[in-house]
């Protein structure tokens, strides 16, 4: 999900600096989805999977995206170095 961190750009957080980054990002994908005349079901959908990819929301990452999409983020903190492997 190229959007999910979104709500990590400077130029939109410094605004609502108080509000956590994957609720800024599920508003922002809901309204560009929403501009482009996304049916309400998958926009639902894909607000879930971002909001829940946020551990310190609380959202439970109910189905097979939103588990995909939160472990990769968590997995994606650790450094890998790609030459030794």
């Amino acid at each position: 999900m190229y959007l999910h961190d979104i709500g990590r750009n400077p130029l939109i957080s410094e605004k609502n600096h108080s509000e956590n980054h994957a609720v800024i990002s599920a508003a922002l994908v809901t309204k560009f989805l929403k501009a482009k005349h996304i049916d309400p079901e998958p926009i639902a959908a894909l607000t879930h999977i971002i909001r829940a990819h946020s551990f310190s929301l609380g959202e439970s990452a109910d189905n097979l995206e939103a588990q995909i999409l939160s472990d990769a983020d968590k997995l994606s903190q650790f450094p890998v170095n790609w030459h030794n492997l």
